[in-house]
């Protein structure tokens, strides 16, 4: 099995102890021993899939490859545990690997001890599983292993995300004598890459892929683009928005939020404060006649709303065999590859194309003519965008926000880890932001474009469910993998859910981590939902804002953590300025 891994192109596994994994985490020790594998112990299984889940993120955001990392457990419950991790990774389209250990089949539904129903137990979440016997033949082994890596991967489909393998394992557990482990030989093979196609891009390349979509460069055109972490997606959105001046309303996440075609506060210019497209925002949404979307988009409301719009002709460009269309408004959805392979470019290469809903947009583009709408609609946005930054007010916890941002982006360190997003990396420090206001508030304060003039490294969130849990656990497994340091900008709800993710193991190495919690005493971001209306205001402060009484400097100290407490900016600033050595918890009291 673990031989197999490793020949599959596997390189990171954590570990949660365990007896019936024993002999998987034997192997495994003496992989590592023989520099084949990188191994870290986490004791909880929840915390384990979601550093697993980070690791494996890391791999696609600094190398382009999509490797799953492995996260093996115990029996019972503690398989379980890795459900949360295991949905996010399905969601979001992160290679992950569940390796569980169990009892044999004759022991099942007769009251053995942690011995439940393994197989299937994460439900439609899963790829690929397989349930392997402790006499299964190393042929058999090896076939299930590439199968199981090729599907977390996307290689063939696609489509990457969670896979379970589940191995039965009898006594004896323990070893005789240390694995020799035998020349082995890692491959890429299984493993899918994120294509150098950049190259191909040139101007005239990237409007005929334009035509190729069905849309038009003489009609007005906005290209969204949410959540994303595939840079050739972003490199094209950024070049079409360039050649033919199309504002970009680009989400932090989304790796082209410095590009100078970039719209400040879109969200709030397409909605007014009471929810409704009012002002500036209203005439040029109501001037879109065609949208192009990347990624995927579910920050805000006012954008949902505009990819609802049947008036508008969208077309959505993916790097995965699963695209986002809440409103089924898309009338064509490709590949980026599939785009190019039809236009007969060398490297564009065959891959699984998606076809559109209706095929309205293959070609229909070709002949339209080829000058750009006036410079006017570009500037309109730009303008209007801005204008609405200036009048947005900021609350101290969005200013703490933008703050931790500010100083990330200036952070400076002498990693040498390359990465492929170079819209992204000016510097190598990480910024997780966790899935609830934390990402809000930088999305609607920060400036975009030129007035951004530069990014934090990777700037990642879960927003495969947009789930607080795992966040915390996710930037350990990020930094992890990556050698670089990882800042995390988090609620106080947030980091009481995943606290324990800040543990380490005595015998493990340590991370630089540096977790931020912005704690305003409770979950602000039903406030201004419907919940926060003031005839429900009985039910508000218990079953919604829900505020914890955590100490969390305790806390954090407790776990090892070197902590700081402070309540205002100009201490944040400076605390913001030192290097990030170490795990590390600041606790900013809003309120």
């Amino acid at each position: 099995m673990v031989a197999s891994l490793v020949e599959a192109g596997v390189k990171r596994v954590v570990i949660s102890p365990g007896s019936r994994n024993a002999p998987l985490t034997y192997a495994l020790a003496d992989a590592a021993q023989a520099g084949y594998l990188q191994l870290r112990v986490v004791v909880d299984e929840r915390s384990a899939a979601f550093v697993a889940l980070g690791a494996s993120r890391s791999d696609w955001l600094h190398e382009g490859l999509a490797r799953p990392a492995v996260a093996v457990m115990t029996s019972g419950s503690a398989v379980a545990n890795a459900h949360p991790a295991v949905v996010e990774a399905d969601a979001a389209g992160v290679p992950l690997i569940i390796l569980s250990a169990d009892r044999p089949h004759a022991l099942v539904n007769t009251g053995a001890s942690q011995t439940t129903v393994q197989t299937g137990i994460f439900g439609a979440a899963t790829r690929y599983q397989a349930d392997l016997g402790d006499t299964s033949a190393s042929g058999a082994v090896a076939n299930q292993v590439r199968r199981a890596v090729a599907a977390a991967s996307g290689r063939l489909s696609l489509d990457p995300g969670p896979v379970h393998l589940n191995v039965r394992l009898a006594p004896p557990l323990a070893p005789a004598a240390p694995w020799q482990v035998p020349y082995l030989e890692p491959k890429t093979q299984w493993l899918r890459t994120c294509k150098p196609l950049v190259e191909q891009l040139n101007e005239v390349t990237v409007s005929q892929v334009g035509y190729r979509l069905g849309l038009d460069p003489a009609r007005r055109g906005v290209i969204v683009v949410g959540d994303n972490d595939d840079a050739q997606l972003a490199h094209y959105a950024a070049a079409l928005a360039h050649a033919w001046g199309w504002p970009l309303l680009a989400e932090p996440t989304s790796l082209v939020r410095t590009n100078a075609n970039a719209v400040a506060a879109y969200s709030a210019l397409l909605a007014g404060g009471d929810g409704s497209a009012s002002g500036d925002g209203a005439q040029l949404s109501q001037e879109i006649e065609q949208l192009l979307v990347v990624g995927h988009p579910t920050l805000t409301r006012p954008i949902s709303a505009l990819l609802a719009r049947e008036d508008i002709y969208q077309v959505v460009l993916t790097s995965r065999a699963r695209w986002s269309d809440v409103s089924g408004c898309a009338a064509y959805v490709t590949t980026l590859e599939q785009a190019l392979s039809s236009l007969n470019i060398p490297g564009g290469g065959a891959g699984a194309g998606v076809s559109g809903d209706t095929g309205a947009g293959a070609g229909a583009g070709v002949g339209v003519g080829k000058n750009a709408p006036s410079p006017l609609w570009l500037q309109r946005w730009l303008q209007a965008g801005q204008q609405q930054l200036n009048a947005t007010s900021v609350t101290k916890a969005a200013r703490m926000a933008l703050t931790t941002w500010q100083a990330t982006s200036q952070y400076k360190t002498h990693s040498q880890s390359t990465a492929i997003h170079s819209d992204s990396l000016e510097s190598s420090v990480t910024l997780m932001a966790a899935s609830s206001m934390t990402i809000r508030y930088l999305d609607a304060g920060l400036p975009a474009g030129k007035q951004l003039k530069k990014m934090p490294g990777p700037v990642v969130a879960n927003r495969g469910l947009a789930g607080i849990d795992g966040t915390i656990s996710t930037a350990v497994g990020l930094a992890w993998a990556s050698g670089q340091p990882v800042r995390v900008i988090i609620g106080d709800l947030a980091a009481a859910h995943d606290l324990t993710g800040l543990v380490k193991a005595v015998t493990e190495n340590e991370v630089d981590l540096q977790v931020i919690v912005l704690d305003d005493h409770g979950g602000k971001i039903f406030s201004g939902l419907e919940y926060g209306a003031s005839e429900l205001s009985n039910y508000f402060l218990r079953f919604f804002t829900t505020a914890q009484q955590v100490d969390f400097a305790q806390a954090a100290a407790a776990f090892g953590a070197h902590v700081e407490v402070i309540d205002d900016v100009d201490g944040l600033q400076s605390l913001l300025s030192k290097p990030i050595a170490g795990r590390s918890l600041v606790h900013v009291k809003l309120v």
